[in-house]
């Protein structure tokens, strides 16, 4: 049987970026469910969902993704964005 150490803690998700980040919204009673806008919702039933809070800013502050800051754009177009979520949510310990 192997061991597992888990030394540290990093999360995307809907309530941003970053363990304190999401745990300030959580204590706070913030919700990450909103309003879908980055696509034509014409055909789907339902118009909210857990979305990923995005920017573009190179340093993003208050909680915001930016992809660029943790996977070059040459790769990102190579993967699903979860893959990118994956290999954010180590780094986003704070």
């Amino acid at each position: 049987m192997r061991r597992v150490v888990v030394t540290g803690m990093g999360i995307v998700s809907p309530l941003g970026v970053g363990l304190d980040h999401n745990w300030a919204q959580i204590t706070a009673g913030k919700s990450g469910i909103r309003k879908i806008e980055h696509f034509d919702l014409t055909d789907v039933a339902s118009h909210i969902a857990g979305v990923v809070p995005r920017t573009d800013d190179p340093e993003p502050k208050n909680g915001l993704f930016n992809p660029d800051v943790f996977m070059a754009p040459k790769e990102q177009r190579k993967t699903d964005v979860f893959i990118t979520y994956a290999m954010a949510a180590p780094r986003s310990v704070r």
